[in-house]
């Protein structure tokens, strides 16, 4: 019997490898200071210049809609004059003035709803007839503007999809991942047109937002550019944003914020200030008539912060994670598994971002999912273990994934040289086998499933797998290629033709193996279960004792290890005393008196039998020796 080393459990909750990011996304209701304000100074050319007037016009402050409220609104200016009101601006003007700086403070108090608007009702892509008002939303713009490459990725992304907020879901989920966000450009000061950023494949938010919206429109969709502000981690802290609006016939204007990954709704801590045709839309204007007489302009600035945060939001959207595989070795690949379902009777864009792991695939820590009313849907990471460890510890590791209003869910996760090994390719065949089966079978014309033969069966043991293959269409099916893994058979079914291809496979730790069956490009999968248990390893362990008196007596402890259940234990030391105990996993220590005559002539044994799940007998020996003292002259001529 091959006996290891002592394993000794070791709890280890591993630091986030993702820390949480704080946001008011799970509050119903924000209550948001706003200060918007600028200034010019006049700057005199000449001797006897003269100063008319001066007019400083705003656009970019909070308006009214369906997420956001202002509750009050102030103003000051300096020198102190009246403010001019319009539907879309707010005005200062300055008759006969001095030269001096002319400056403005608007104050806003904003009441934000968290809000998602109910589609509930699935609206056919592609849309048919527009209003002249939606029609210019579909046509290009400077900066939100269309070429053929744009149209191309747009129409690949939506090929086949007959559901609106489907496509659009797509191509701002598409826009998110393939497009990087990135300060450290030329565009962070300067709007770049869309070609531009689908071509170079970076940006800000903006230029996110500007292909988002071109690829919609791309595809009749109307889309619009929204400007105003909105939080962020970056300091924790109010700044300048944008994002966009989709029409949605029968719902209105939906927000999208492909930069923040919301998708159908966004946060409380946005607060719109305006929306446009394009993103090039000016936020403050300035004019004078003087002589002699120029004024210096500035930017506009927004402080914003937030004075009070009430209620609990809740989306409606419930998850749960699961590991696919409870266990591996180090340096091993498995599926994370994660499961929602909308509870609502309208559509929901969900997003889930992992806070804790051991290690992500491409660092790929964020998932969403379109969940259409009452949907259930399952998505994958592929998550991996360190490549190496203390082989005598068992790591317990802790994952925790967060949805967009900082609900979390919480899995356990454990490695170690005693657990089995799970490459890449392992883990990810197994989370396509998984989203396939929560799919419908895209192999329509053939029956295919797949089973293993016999009870138990030993961790990487050949087990036969025996597929049942039928032709179910109307045609015969030349070429049919069966697989597990990277051993394959091919046959082919004539018209109502069944087969049995048996192939040998070795099952892992989880029992489970992927088959396919693959023939004209089209797939099938059966999930392959097996009842597959461990060969036990035990480790028995003994101190042998230094020094002991012959008539002294001594503890003796004896401890052992399994790496898996073991059944009917027997330890039988020295005939002194028995243990016996129904069932053990893990670690279990024993602890008997010995006197060292007991020890004298050939140490003491230590017996131990058990019995595996299958029900097979093991049995292991240890001896523990001592240097025993003081042995009486009987003793030893007894020996003799």
């Amino acid at each position: 019997m091959k006996t290891i080393n002592l394993f000794i459990a070791l709890v280890l909750i591993l630091p986030a490898a993702y820390s949480s990011v704080e946001n008011y996304n799970g509050y119903k209701q924000l209550e948001i200071d706003i200060n918007v304000s600028s200034f010019a100074d006049t700057v005199l050319l000449e001797n006897g210049g003269r100063l008319d007037f001066v007019n400083i016009t705003a656009m970019f402050y909070p308006k009214n809609n369906y997420m956001q409220k202002v509750v009050a609104e102030r103003y000051n200016a300096y020198p102190k004059t009246d403010v001019l009101k319009s539907q879309d601006s707010r005005g200062f003007i300055w008759r006969n003035p001095s030269l001096a700086r002319y400056s403005f403070s608007m104050y806003y108090d904003v009441r934000t709803e968290n809000e998602i608007i109910k589609v509930d009702k699935k609206i056919r892509f592609p849309l048919e007839a527009l209003g002249n008002d939606l029609e210019k939303h579909t046509k290009p713009t400077k900066f939100i503007d269309l070429n053929d490459d744009i149209r191309r990725k747009a129409a690949e992304i939506a090929e086949g999809d007959d559901d609106y907020y489907s496509v659009a879901f797509k191509l701002a989920k598409w826009v998110n991942q393939n497009i990087n966000y990135s300060l450290d450009t030329m565009t962070e000061n300067v709007v770049e047109k869309s070609s531009w950023v689908l071509e170079h494949k970076y940006g800000v938010c903006d230029e996110l937002t500007n292909l988002f919206i071109s690829m919609a429109r791309s595809l009749g969709m109307p889309g619009r550019f929204v400007s105003g502000i909105a939080y962020t981690n970056k300091g924790y802290n109010f700044g300048n944003h944008g994002w966009a609006e989709i029409y949605f016939p029968g719902y209105g204007w939906i927000p999208f914020d492909v930069t923040y990954g919301q998708y159908g709704w966004i946060d409380p801590g946005h607060v719109k200030f305006y929306d446009s045709i394009d993103s090039e839309s000016p936020s403050v204007s300035y004019g004078w008539r003087a002589s002699n007489v120029n004024m210096a302009t500035y930017n506009l600035n927004v402080d914003a912060n937030v004075s009070s945060a009430r209620g609990i939001f809740d989306s409606g959207v419930e998850f749960e994670i699961k590991p696919l595989v409870e266990s591996a070795n180090f340096g091993s690949y498995f599926p994370l598994e994660i499961k929602a379902r909308n509870k609502n009777n309208h559509y929901v864009a969900a997003s889930f971002r992992v806070r804790k792991a051991p290690g992500i695939v491409n660092d790929s820590i964020s998932r969403s999912m379109l969940l259409r009313p009452g949907e259930e849907k399952s998505d994958y990471w592929i998550m991996y273990t360190p490549e190496a460890g203390n082989k005598n510890y068992i790591y317990i590791t802790e994952i925790e994934v967060a949805d967009d209003f900082n609900q979390s869910k919480n899995a356990k996760f454990k490695y170690g040289v005693v657990y089995d090994s799970y490459g890449l390719e392992y883990a990810q065949n197994m989370a396509k086998v998984m989203e396939y089966e929560s799919k419908e079978k895209i192999l329509g014309d053939i029956d295919f499933y797949c089973n293993a033969s016999g009870g138990y069966v030993y961790t990487m043991e050949n087990v036969p797998v025996l597929c049942n293959i039928r032709n179910i269409g109307n045609k015969n099916i030349e070429g049919i290629e069966v697989c597990i893994g990277k051993i394959c058979k091919n046959t082919s079914l004539l018209i109502g033709e069944k087969d049995v291809i048996v192939i040998n496979n070795k099952f892992m730790e989880n029992g489970e193996a992927a088959a396919k069956a693959k023939y004209d490009g089209k797939e099938k999968y059966s999930m392959v279960k097996a009842n597959v248990i461990k060969k036990p390893l035990v480790a028995l362990k003994a101190k042998d004792i230094a020094k002991i008196g012959y008539n002294e007596e001594k503890n003796l402890k004896v401890e052992m290890m399994t790496n898996t259940k073991i059944n009917n234990v027997t330890i039988d030391i020295g005939n002194v005393q028995k243990f016996s105990i129904d069932e053990l996993e893990g670690k279990y220590g024993v602890a008997v008196e010995v006197k060292g005559k007991m020890l004298r002539k050939q140490g003491l044994m230590i017996d131990v039998s058990y019995k595996d799940e299958a029900g097979k007998y093991y049995f292991i020996s240890d001896k523990v020796n001592a240097n025993v003292e003081n042995v009486p002259w009987y003793a030893k001529l007894y020996g003799f």
